[in-house]
């Protein structure tokens, strides 16, 4: 994946700048779209996901931590390598642990889950890790943390 010119926002933000219950970020595009796509599957409409575009973009997440905020939970799902786990701590201190949750999947990422599972079971794992996802602790109580 690549941009063209000095990207601002977080991408798919733009979509969701009034807050909301819940938004889920994810690292890479694809693991939003597929997100995306498990929302219109189960719900029919675009359940309010979006992707900071890599690890190494965590800085995306604060120029936009103001309307991220504004939501009532964000969940945050990353992958699951140790890049991925870097990130997400990385993703707390900015977002606040206030208001995170993060997945812990068995899979890499969103996008692993859906092309593995399939679109109807692949929809029913992608929901139920976003609804399982768990406070960060910095006390090193929640799986695979440390």
């Amino acid at each position: 994946m690549f941009s063209i010119g000095n990207p601002k926002n977080v991408f798919g933000l733009e979509h969701f700048q009034n807050g909301g219950k819940r938004i889920v970020v994810t690292e890479g595009e694809e693991d939003c779209l597929s997100v995306a796509q498990a929302s219109l599957q189960k719900y029919g409409s675009i359940y309010p996901a979006v992707s900071m575009g890599g690890v190494s973009q965590v800085n995306y997440l604060l120029k936009n931590r103001d309307t991220l905020r504004k939501f009532d939970e964000i969940v945050i799902w990353f992958d699951s390598d140790d890049q991925g786990k870097k990130a997400s701590k990385e993703a707390v201190k900015v977002l606040g642990a206030d208001k995170v949750k993060v997945v812990n999947s068995n899979e890499k990422d969103a996008n692993d889950v859906l092309k593995k599972f399939g679109l109807d079971e692949g929809t029913k794992k992608i929901w139920n890790y976003i609804w399982d996802a768990k406070p960060y602790s910095p006390t090193g109580s929640y799986r695979d943390w440390e």
